[in-house]
């Protein structure tokens, strides 16, 4: 018989193609019957196949068995509140290979303390809290032990302890890349604080999703030593006031999402330094103007790649806007893959058209404005190949709004037959005149019968099969690379381990 003898490195480097070139069920399986070779082969699978074990597997096994498991964990994540009592479960394991730790929101009972210090070993690279409850000296443990650490995602404080012991857990983790703060920081982030985050030399990406005073953020600034050098993704909550101040200090950002409180200031205008951007998503929280010199000054970052203007769940107002102004507006954007342009103003069809011809690469596209496709049934080349997302306001025909059920079921059905033929990649469709326009409801019909799709009222857009959206949309880079860095906080794995931020 011939025995396979490979060196250990590149068994390991053949597994691990086996593990993820593969679909998971298929992948298990094959790792499994590779276990079964000889000694050398069941090692090197073994700590393939557990490297991110699920955390229900680790319990069903023996208690006496579970260290030998343990050493081969990289990566674990507790998803739901009902796997809080397994913290205590693994308490006495140790996790010599972890470098990324994902804690769901908690649940345990007032009596019950929660277990984490198992888990910070000097090779953890990524660490996720979501809340629900605390644990004692959590951050001492993470200061003292997680030197390697280079994403913390904190969605409230850990333990008792207050902003200082942030800061002084900031200031020994040398080589942070990532932090997130959530809700749960309310009133939380002090001056002090914020000023120590903006002198991190090596952090590269900031969230802070509870508002950040206006106060915190300027004195913050002063204080720190060349603020947010290597900088390049920041979302927060502000008011308008102090964005100048954080686009002065924050020049070689490439994405940028704000939500902003009021509207004392020109948002727009005092993006003015941040002409690198790639990605720049506002969402006001209250009424606002948008002025002409603030879309100038957009018009300036070349490089823009994905663009959002919104209201919450409405949309903004700017009725001096007319074709001319955004047709001119959009082509000095030539890279525009993105764009959620949810304002009311005074474009009309012509703008959406001008959009076909000046953007074809146009990936997700949500125009507040009636969309004429009566002419697309005669154009054969598609117009937008790599559509995903298309929201518009309507459908524009005034002859199919006034005709019967019958003759509106069929205008509806070419109008569809043309958004396939031209959008052949599109998985979400969105008419926000639903409620309103039965034109609307027909062509959404039309259009599901024909992918076999659902509709969501809550978001009144429509989906084509789930089988289709994994096959195809779920497959495909949906943002560009680098702006993906904002769309997928918190998840289960670890930026890094993706390779978004490298």
């Amino acid at each position: 018989m011939v025995h396979l003898h490979l060196p250990p490195e590149l068994l390991l480097l053949v597994l691990k193609q086996v593990r993820y070139g593969e679909e998971p069920a298929a992948s298990k399986k094959s790792l499994r019957n590779a276990i079964l070779v000889n000694r050398g082969w069941a090692e090197a699978g073994i700590r393939v196949l557990w490297q991110d074990a699920d955390v229900a597997a680790l319990t069903r096994l023996p208690a006496e068995r579970r260290q030998y498991y343990t050493n081969q964990i990289c990566e674990l994540s507790f998803e739901h509140e009902d796997q809080s009592k397994h913290h205590a479960t693994f308490g006495d394991l140790s996790f010599p290979r972890l470098e990324t730790i994902y804690v769901g929101r908690i649940d345990l009972k007032s009596d019950k303390k929660l277990h984490l210090s198992q888990y910070m070993q000097s090779q953890l690279r990524s660490f996720s809290f979501l809340g629900g409850g605390l644990c004692e000296d959590a951050l001492d443990a993470l200061t003292s032990t997680c030197h390697n650490l280079r994403e913390m995602n904190l969605e409230s404080p850990i333990d008792a302890s207050n902003a200082k012991s942030l800061i002084g857990c900031l200031t020994h983790l040398k080589l942070l890349e990532v932090l997130r703060l959530g809700d749960g920081w309310d009133s939380l982030v002090t001056r002090e604080l914020f000023g120590v985050v903006a002198g991190h030399e090596r952090l590269i990406r900031l969230e802070i999703e509870c508002l950040t005073g206006d106060s915190a953020i300027q004195e913050g600034l002063a204080v720190a030593s060349a603020p947010f050098r290597n900088l390049r993704s920041l979302r927060m909550t502000v008011g308008s006031r102090c964005i100048e101040f954080l686009a002065s200090a924050t020049r070689c950002l490439r994405v940028l999402v704000l939500e902003v409180e009021d509207s004392v200031h020109d948002v727009l205008v005092s993006l003015r330094p941040l002409m690198n951007l790639v990605c720049l998503e506002l969402t006001f929280l209250g009424n606002t103007d948008l002025s002409p010199q603030g879309f100038k000054t957009l018009e300036g970052m070349v490089d823009l790649s994905v663009l959002a203007l919104k209201k919450g769940h409405e949309p903004l107002s700017t009725m001096w806007m007319d074709d001319t102004f955004f047709i001119d507006f959009s082509s000095k954007l030539p890279k525009l893959t993105s764009l959620d342009f949810r304002v009311i103003c005074d474009i009309t069809a012509s703008s959406f058209a001008s959009l076909c011809k000046t953007h074809p690469n146009m990936e997700d596209l949500d125009l507040w404005v009636d969309a004429d496709f009566s002419d697309w049934s005669t154009m054969s080349t598609p117009l937008f190949p790599k559509l995903k997302k298309l929201g518009v306001y309507g459908p524009l025909n005034e002859r199919a709004r006034r005709a019967t059920e019958p003759l509106m079921s069929d205008e509806a059905t070419q109008i569809a037959d043309s958004i396939l033929r031209h959008c052949p990649m599109l998985g979400l469709l969105c008419f926000h005149s639903y409620h309103t326009d039965r034109l609307a409801q027909f062509t959404l019909r039309a259009w599901e019968s024909k992918t076999d799709g659902y509709f969501l009222v809550s978001s009144l857009t429509s989906f084509r099969s789930n089988d289709w959206m994994i096959n195809n949309f779920l497959t495909m880079k949906f943002q560009p690379s680098e702006t993906r860095i904002y769309h997928e906080w918190p998840q289960r794995h670890s930026l890094s381990s993706r390779g978004v931020i490298s």
